[in-house]
């Protein structure tokens, strides 16, 4: 599934939700939906990267779980992340390398490089 605009998963009553404050609700009703990168993308929006990181590891979404990695600061999920990214089709590597990049990471670039 493509999260690039997750709004349109939303039912009118999950926006309603999110307007009113409901991201962890709405987005464990994603999840039990089967729609864990949205329920990511939700709680992204709440700055829950640790909440959105164990979503998109569920979703199999590795960019993301690499942004939220550097967003946590937590090299220990930092370490895991770019140890999953390394076994991952070479586009998203490419993504994440690109995300790495932006915010000077060159270690970390150099680790899915090698």
């Amino acid at each position: 599934m493509t999260v690039s605009s997750p709004e349109r998963l939303l039912s009118p009553e999950q926006r309603a939700a999110l307007a009113r404050g409901a991201h962890e609700a709405v987005a464990a009703e994603l999840a039990r939906a089967g729609l864990a990168a949205a329920a990511g993308w939700v709680l992204e929006q709440i700055w829950d990267f640790l909440g959105a990181h164990a979503h998109y590891l569920a979703a199999g979404r590795w960019p993301d779980v690499l942004r939220c990695a550097l967003e946590q600061a937590r090299p220990d999920l930092l370490d895991a992340a770019l140890a999953g990214l390394a076994l991952r089709p070479r586009d998203e590597r490419d993504a994440a390398i690109t995300l790495l990049k932006r915010r000077g990471r060159h270690q970390e670039v150099a680790r899915l490089l090698a």
